[in-house]
């Protein structure tokens, strides 16, 4: 028997007649579809049972209400005809009508359009609006009046509050089949391309332009549903150049935030078609193999070729595009994880994921969740078995499909220190395409800040906002780039359970808006919210993949906590997994699904398709390392700064260590006639030793403090050599200071011998590379280590070594030949060498009996060849003399020799983390 729904909205009503089973939501899958923001794509379901109904929230992002009480989702609730029920800015009524259903409506025909309301064939109307696009973020204005004044004014219909805005600056007059635009005399007119404008009908699609700064789209087309795949017009490339890239002027337009302005050129010569990359950031691709700039590759139809998150079709005259970033699906075959001869830790494991859901990964500890999310996300590869997106092998074709995907760990991916706009800002810069302008990125920062109900916290540091506000700022840098395909490692992990369905919630919007989202977690409150749900039992075994409703019914538990518990205390995890492949749910949702994308079964087994050689190189990029470098400099210096008390230590640092002279040693040790050879050599010897420890002490932790954010961005888009060239130009700065600092002291409280410009710089030259050095060794340390923990106790060994075999404590002539050789290769050694000789402190002229030219520090006050200048000197050779006699250079090319291969090593244990 059919049911009678009434829809009331904004002081409208309708009456619509379904069948005894309705879907009800955004999408045009449904019996009735309703069209608002905060609705989800399947929102609710309608079922007539005998005299009453049925209503049950699908998982909706934003629920169902029933008499002023929102329903647990999948949870059906009894209603009677007259009942009230409320979706979105939509109330709903229930009546037990006895009508035939309503004909399906004809594809021309548009029904209940006014309310936004139709039936699952319906034409939505077209939508008359306007995307205006400024510094100030993106917004949408629909079209509705007969006439329409855009301006400054706030008298304006539209108020566009720019300076390159007019007061009044243009007009929009409805005429049949759509508006024209008229400039009211404004004074920077408006562009249509290149060419200015006065009166223009405008098409769906027109891009105008107000003075390089306002960018405002035209669009006149019915709101594309998610669910399938946007089809471009076919474009005429029978002949000549056509440009594909992210400027309106275009010939094939794709307004994605991965693909550059003039992304990639198809040239057609003498029937012979061929495409060639233009400088890109993330590549152009054909059949998985890149296209570099300068070498154009031939094309031919039935070649795949894909730009940032558009396949583009080439038939034998036209080029057909497909934006995919709203219409991933992915298929698992037969993944296997395997460590060794004896550890599996995937079993055989097959599902598939269809475009848009939301996929929660669930079990106990050893179950592998981690296992299979990496091995989803070709981060951690699996070592058996494939991954399909939209039928394209994931692990060979990994560098077309980077851009589509997103990956939030459980740890944040962002600097707390920064605030969010900031921290959101430098991810923009490093993600996006080169070409990408500060606006263009400003309001795609906007965008997201907006979309994640972040806009308010904008200037808060991130390490200032709960849990829950933290996973946003983490999601919204993974959103910049419009991923259609997101995965989370743990993101509802130490929430609390307000936060966790806030959370929830918001995922499930960002699956109703375009994003296939794959979600592990150990909390279930919320899983009703999910499209699917995949439960594994310890050891990678796939005990259910299929509804979460359906899961309680499969398990015979009434909450899914009885479900980890019967994983956990009954039968073995091979006999679940056998179990679940023999029931009618397997064959529902795993076997049909993977049949349907064309993998063919072998009893419960799914059959790989036959692979082929991974053409492409995974770390093929066109971001500029200069540009990188530069970027990361500037957040790591801003993060400094932002912690004053750090920063405050980095400066007073130094400064404290060098007044350490002025308590310790008087200022005429150096000299002839008062020094002391002894104590010389020591303040030379501590001269050398703390720069070092300066540097090693302030970036022992810069590395291993941020490795899950090294470790994200360096799979997004991060080169090793801008990465470490902005800690050491940083460092290098921040070097110059220190040494600055404790120079300046030495030179205000010692008395050097015949001072000279040059011999004061190679001073300062020498402690600025002590610093450098021990820099350099603090980040091989960091690199080296898992935890800070490890970082400061192995920085303690390496700073002992420098203190034993630096000739300062030890004669290097003393210990034995390992330590002897150990210690040429020690940077305190070449830096103590060095300042030696650059303070004027020689052996020259001296030798046993023959003292009387001898100039070391307070040999003035023995009488020559005196038994106790005797003494001093044997005293002072015996134990310094390796270290007098070097040449300062040669001790800056030694320290810079070793500091050049330390950085070596460093980027090789960077190289070692990547898992791709």
């Amino acid at each position: 028997m059919p049911i009678t729904v009434v829809v009331r909205t904004a002081g409208t009503e309708q009456e619509f007649t379904l069948e005894d089973s309705a879907g009800i939501g955004r999408s045009v899958e449904n019996d009735l579809v309703l069209e608002a923001p905060n609705i989800s794509r399947k929102h609710a379901r309608l079922l007539r049972t005998d005299g009453a109904f049925e209503l049950t929230d699908l998982g909706s992002a934003n629920g169902t209400v029933v008499n002023g009480q929102e329903i647990d989702p999948r949870s059906p609730v009894r209603l009677v005809p007259g009942s009230r029920f409320n979706i979105g800015p939509y109330e709903l009524e229930v009546r037990g009508g006895t009508a035939t259903p309503s004909p399906r409506p004809q594809a021309n025909q548009a029904v209940g359009v006014a309310a936004g309301v139709g039936l699952e064939t319906a034409v939505l109307a077209r939508e008359p609006r306007l995307i205006i696009a400024t510094k100030s973020g993106r917004e949408e204005f629909p079209l509705r009046a007969q006439e329409i004044l855009v301006g400054r004014a706030p008298t304006s219909d539209l108020v566009i509050d720019q300076d390159v805005v007019s007061r009044r600056h243009f007009s929009l007059q409805r005429v049949p089949g759509g508006y024209e635009i008229q400039d009211l005399g404004s004074r920077n007119g408006v562009r249509l391309g290149q060419e200015p404008i006065t009166r223009h009908f405008l098409q769906d699609g027109d891009t105008l332009d107000i003075g390089g700064e306002v960018s405002i789209e035209y669009l006149d087309r019915p709101r594309e549903m998610p669910g399938q795949a946007p089809q471009g017009a076919k474009i005429d490339a029978t002949a000549g150049e056509l440009i594909i890239g992210r400027a309106p002027a275009c010939g094939i337009h794709l307004d994605h935030p991965t693909v550059s302005l003039r992304h990639a050129r198809v040239l057609t010569t003498n029937g012979v078609r061929t495409i060639e990359d233009l400088g890109s950031t993330n590549g152009t691709y054909v059949n998985g193999q890149r296209v570099y700039p300068g070498h154009p590759l031939r094309i031919n139809p039935g070649d795949e070729v894909r730009v940032g998150p558009v396949l583009l079709l080439l038939s034998g005259e036209a080029i057909e595009h497909r934006d995919e970033s709203t219409h991933i699906a992915l298929d698992a075959v037969s993944l296997r994880q395997q460590v060794n001869d004896r550890v599996n830790l995937l079993q055989e494991i097959s599902f598939s994921i269809r475009p848009q859901e939301f996929v929660a990964v669930v079990g106990g500890s050893g179950a592998g969740k981690s296992t299979l999310l990496g091995a989803l996300s070709g981060l951690w590869p699996a070592t058996g078995g494939v991954i399909l997106l939209n039928g394209t092998p994931l692990y060979e074709n990994f560098p077309a499909f980077r851009a589509h995907l997103g990956y939030v760990p459980q740890d944040d991916i962002l600097h707390k220190e920064l605030p969010v706009q900031r921290a959101l800002e430098y991810a923009a810069q490093l993600r996006l395409p080169d070409d990408t302008s500060a606006a263009e990125r400003t309001a795609r920062v906007e965008e997201v800040m907006k979309t994640l109900g972040l806009d308010h916290r904008r200037d808060v540091p991130i390490a200032r906002l709960s849990g829950g506000q933290r996973k946003r700022v983490s999601i919204g840098a993974e959103l910049l780039t419009k991923p259609g395909l997101f995965f989370l490692d743990e993101a509802t992990s130490g929430l609390d359970p307000g936060t966790e369905s806030q959370l929830m919630r918001l995922l499930r919007g960002l699956a109703d808006d375009g994003h296939t989202i794959v979600l592990i977690t150990h909390a279930t409150k919320n899983v009703m919210l999910c499209d699917q749900v995949a439960f594994l039992a310890r050891g990678g075994y796939l005990a259910y993949y299929g509804p979460p409703d359906k899961a309680l019914e499969y398990f015979g538990v009434s909450d899914f906590d009885g479900i980890y518990e019967r994983l956990e205390g009954e039968s073995t995890p091979e006999q679940w997994a056998a179990e679940y492949a023999r029931s009618g749910l397997w064959g529902e949702f795993v076997r049909d699904r993977l049949v349907g994308d064309g993998i063919e079964m072998v009893g419960t087994r799914a059959t790989p398709p036959p692979s082929r050689p991974a053409p492409a190189t995974l770390r093929s990029r066109s971001t500029s390392p200069v540009k990188q470098t530069l970027i990361l400099s500037k957040r790591y210096f801003d993060i400094i700064r932002r912690d004053r008390v750090n920063l405050a230590l980095m400066f007073l640092l130094a400064p404290l260590i060098g007044a350490i002279d002025l308590v310790a040693f008087k200022g005429n040790i150096l000299t002839y006639q008062n020094g002391n050879p002894g104590d010389a050599m020591t303040t030379l010897f501590l001269a050398a030793l703390f720069p070092f420890l300066v540097g090693a002490l302030s970036s022992v932790r810069e590395i291993v403090k941020e490795a899950p954010i090294y470790q994200r961005e360096r799979t997004v888009s991060l080169g090793i050599v801008p990465y470490i060239g902005s800690k050491l130009l940083v460092a290098f700065l921040f070097a110059l200071y220190h040494a600055a600092a404790m120079f300046a002291i030495k030179a205000l409280h010692f008395e050097f011998r015949d001072p000279t410009a040059l011999s004061m710089f190679q001073i300062y030259g020498t402690i600025v590379l002590a610093v450098m050095s021990g820099v350099v060794w603090g980040l091989v340390i960091s690199a080296l280590t898992s935890r800070e923990e490890q970082a400061m106790m192995l920085a303690i060994g390496i700073i002992v070594v420098q203190v034993v075999f630096s000739g300062g404590m030890v004669s290097l002539g003393d210990i034995p030949v390992v330590g002897e050789q150990l210690g040429w290769v020690t940077n305190t050694h070449w830096t103590f060498r060095g300042l030696t000789t650059a303070a004027g402190l020689n052996l020259d002229g001296c030798s046993v009996g023959d003292l009387a030219n001898c100039q070391l520090p307070g040999f003035g006050q023995f009488q020559p060849n005196s038994g106790e200048a005797n003494l001093a000197f044997s005293s002072t050779e015996a134990k310094f003399g390796l270290i007098f006699g070097a040449n300062v250079w040669v001790c800056w090319a030694a320290t810079s020799t070793i500091m050049a291969v330390l950085t070596g090593v460093l980027w090789c244990l960077q190289k070692r983390k990547d898992t791709l």
